[in-house]
């Protein structure tokens, strides 16, 4: 979304078929125009995500090839 601040004078944010805001782009910034098009400020666009793995559930030992053809 960066290219709407590279090459826009204005942005407008509809949300469920209603205007919701229209604002020169040097009187906005990201977080504003997300918050228009989600209806609520996001506090943490990126939050932390805990990706700790857990017990092991599959174990393939070797090597498997998968064929697929299609019809001609």
């Amino acid at each position: 979304m960066d290219e709407i601040f590279d090459i826009c004078d204005q942005v407008s944010v509809l949300r469920d078929g209603k205007m919701i805001m229209t604002k020169d782009v040097t009187d906005t910034n990201m977080n504003d125009l997300i918050a228009a098009m989600v209806g609520r400020s996001l506090d943490n666009r990126f939050p932390p995500v805990d990706n700790t793995p857990g017990e092991t559930i599959l174990s393939v030992k070797g090597s498997f090839y998968e064929v697929c053809t299609l019809p001609r």
